[in-house]
């Protein structure tokens, strides 16, 4: 008997366009944390350096443009919502961006 039999295949979400099939989050992550010198577990921790807050950006970034919504994407890097849409820029914020604070992106 092996492990994948008895148990249901793993849900696909479908959208117009996409397919989101699951684990392709923790793959990006793991990416982007690579890219970045740093860990997966250092994206989802509270801290907020510079280096760290450009890392979670581009991993907000990479997950949309696989189809992914705000919320899976908060979901998978434990965040929340309109935390992702800051980082994607589509909240107005009453603080400078990254960029005025001489943070490049």
């Amino acid at each position: 008997m092996t492990l994948t039999e008895g148990t249901p295949p793993a849900r696909e979400i479908v959208t117009p366009d996409r397919v989101i099939r699951p684990g392709y989050g923790e793959l990006v992550m793991r990416d982007v944390a690579q890219a970045h010198g740093t860990t997966v577990a250092e994206l989802r921790s509270r801290h907020k350096p510079a280096r760290l807050v450009r890392a979670r950006i581009d991993a907000a970034r990479r997950l949309t443009d696989l189809g992914y919504t705000r919320t899976l994407v908060g979901r998978i890097m434990r965040r929340d919502h309109t935390t992702i849409s800051w980082y994607l820029g589509a909240c107005p914020n009453k603080r400078q961006p990254l960029a005025k604070r001489g943070v490049e992106i």
